[in-house]
């Protein structure tokens, strides 16, 4: 059986001796069962990680013996994704952390059926916590909620890097394009950066994909049926880590 994992608050992997807080804790020990000797894991969320043995359980006191560093996938993927329904927003923050997106940064599309907020992202962050300890990876995405005042597609394509910086591939995913799919655009070497927008339920507008090619972003088609928001999400990311690794 592999080392069971667990999250730690930033700042604290730089100590030899780690408590844990209450409730990973208590799950280690009524759930889990370990024991004084066993080794375990564990993150910060920040793409830290350190392989430690237990030393006590009451309170559960950790020994560090070692921080291997945790190779971080390229390239980096930044999502720009349209607020779903809560149910389907659980799901992206769990499966978009196994799938190693970096960055999701949320917008309020024409067509949203909900709006993005700071409020609902301690709850994503939890959830991505939790796929983080499953999952492998050290990192978990950091969600961004609009600080701009209206949080629409226009505001955040302000933070992408400009089209002239080779380095950033940028796309927008739309049902409504009939040339060029995925495939098509993804080069064989990685860039450094993957922006990707991602529309709401119904779609991103005629207004909204024209604005995103303007500012450099790259129409395609995933499949040749429609997906639903989330689908289209995880299909992308999924995508492009199979792409480069």
């Amino acid at each position: 059986m592999s080392a069971r994992r667990f999250l730690v608050s930033p700042g604290q992997l730089k100590s030899e001796l780690i408590i844990l807080e209450p409730g990973e804790a208590g799950h280690a020990q009524r759930v889990l069962r370990l024991q004084a000797g066993d080794e375990i894991w564990l993150l910060d969320g920040l793409g830290n990680q350190a392989r430690a043995v237990v030393e006590r359980l009451n309170p559960m006191l950790c020994r560090v013996r070692e921080r291997p560093p945790w190779p971080s996938p390229r390239p980096r993927i930044i999502m720009l994704l349209a607020v779903s329904k809560n149910q389907a927003m659980d799901i992206l923050a769990q499966k978009l952390t196994e799938l190693m997106v970096d960055e999701i940064r949320l917008f309020n599309a024409a067509r949203s059926v909900a709006e993005a907020g700071g409020s609902k992202n301690d709850r994503w962050e939890r959830l991505a916590g939790q796929a983080l300890k499953q999952c492998g990876a050290a990192r978990a995405p950091r969600f961004v909620a609009p600080p701009y005042p209206n949080g629409n597609l226009d505001e955040v394509l302000g933070q992408a890097p400009p089209s002239r910086l080779e380095r950033a591939l940028k796309i927008a995913a739309y049902e409504g394009e009939q040339k060029t799919n995925l495939a098509q655009i993804m080069p064989l070497q990685a860039p450094e950066e993957v922006w990707v927008i991602i529309g709401p339920e119904g779609g991103l507008s005629k207004e909204e994909i024209e604005l995103a090619q303007e500012r450099g972003f790259v129409s395609c088609r995933l499949t040749s049926s429609i997906l639903r928001s989330e689908t289209a999400a995880l299909v992308t990311a999924g995508c492009l880590r199979c792409h480069w690794e």
